[in-house]
C-alpha cells in the first residue's frame, strides 16, 4: 500500500489533477483529472506521478488524425482524378494502362500536394471536368503539361492518329 501524496493541482502534461477519485485494486489512489480539452478523467497517481498518462486520450486521437491526413482532400473530385491519372502510368492492371503508362506517358508529381498546387481546384462542380495533358498531347502528366479539361477542350486535344496507307 503506497503513501498518499498531495496531487491535488498537479499539472502534467495536458491534466490538471482535481481530488482523489478514490483508491484502485493495487492499493494506490486515482485522481480525477481536467484535461486542457475539457473532457474529465481519472488516473492512477502513480501514472500521474511517472507522467505516463497526460492527456485523457485527446492527444493521441490528434496525433493518429494528423499521421492519417497529410492534405485533407482524400475524398474530393481531385484526388481521385490524381489516383486515376497515377494508376493509368504506372499500374499494368489499371483497364487502360496500354493507352499510357503501355506507350510510354509517365505520371512525373511527386506527390498529391504538388499535383493540386499544380492543377487546382475544378473549375465548376457541376459541369464535367478531366484531366487533360496540355500543351503536349502526347507529353506525360507532369507541371506545365495538365489542365482540368471540358468535354469540348478535351476532343480538340487528342493525339493525332497516323494512318499507315
Amino acid at each position: 500500500m503506497g503513501v498518499f501524496r498531495d496531487l491535488t493541482g498537479v499539472r502534467v502534461g495536458r491534466l490538471v489533477s482535481l481530488r482523489v477519485a478514490g483508491k484502485s485494486d493495487s492499493g494506490g489512489y486515482k485522481w480525477l483529472c481536467q484535461c486542457d480539452c475539457g473532457n474529465s478523467t481519472v488516473v492512477q497517481s502513480t501514472h500521474l506521478i511517472q507522467k505516463a498518462i497526460q492527456s485523457c486520450g485527446c492527444w493521441m486521437r490528434e496525433v493518429g488524425r494528423k499521421m492519417r491526413t497529410k492534405h485533407g482532400k482524400r475524398f474530393s473530385p481531385e484526388y481521385n482524378s490524381y489516383r486515376a491519372a497515377k494508376a493509368r502510368c504506372t499500374n499494368p492492371n489499371a483497364d487502360n494502362y496500354p493507352r499510357y503508362g503501355g506507350i510510354g506517358v509517365k505520371f512525373l508529381f511527386k506527390s498529391f500536394e504538388e499535383f493540386y498546387k499544380t492543377v487546382g481546384r475544378k473549375p465548376e462542380p457541376k459541369r464535367l471536368y478531366s484531366l487533360d495533358r496540355w500543351p503536349d498531347s502526347s507529353g506525360n502528366y507532369q507541371p506545365g503539361n495538365v489542365r482540368w479539361a471540358t468535354l469540348h477542350q478535351q476532343r480538340h486535344n487528342r493525339r493525332k492518329k497516323h494512318v499507315l496507307g
